[in-house]
């Protein structure tokens, strides 16, 4: 089961006072789609009640992704990616490397050795 559109419109509607919320409305219905792959309607409205109560600006679809990634994370019991003391990720699992001035994320090398608490 996942969250329902109409459900989904609405928690975006509680969005719309934020700075920057999408001016058209393609953009919005993107939120909305995001939203709509939280697992229940509870689960996209808390997405909605945390990113209120940390940001004056309306999130992303990535930034909407990232929080529903990190949930999924803490309910597997897999808080890093990576190793948690590694200097080079602090355990995201990705370390930023500059390739002819351009800078990009590649996977960490504490991830092979399978760190998981």
């Amino acid at each position: 089961m996942s969250a329902e559109e109409n459900f989904c419109t609405m928690l975006v509607k509680r969005l719309s006072g934020l700075d920057y919320f999408p001016q058209t409305k393609e953009a919005a219905l993107e939120l909305t789609n995001t939203l709509m792959r939280a697992k229940n309607n509870r689960e996209a409205c808390e997405v909605v009640d945390e990113w209120l109560d940390s940001t004056r600006e309306a999130p992303k679809p990535c930034d909407v992704l990232r929080i529903l990634w990190a949930r999924r994370r803490e309910e597997e019991g897999l808080k890093y990616l990576g190793d948690p003391d590694c200097p080079d990720c602090q355990g995201s699992g990705y370390r930023i490397r500059t390739v002819n001035g351009v800078d990009g994320a590649e996977r960490c090398e504490c991830t092979a050795k399978g760190v998981s608490p």
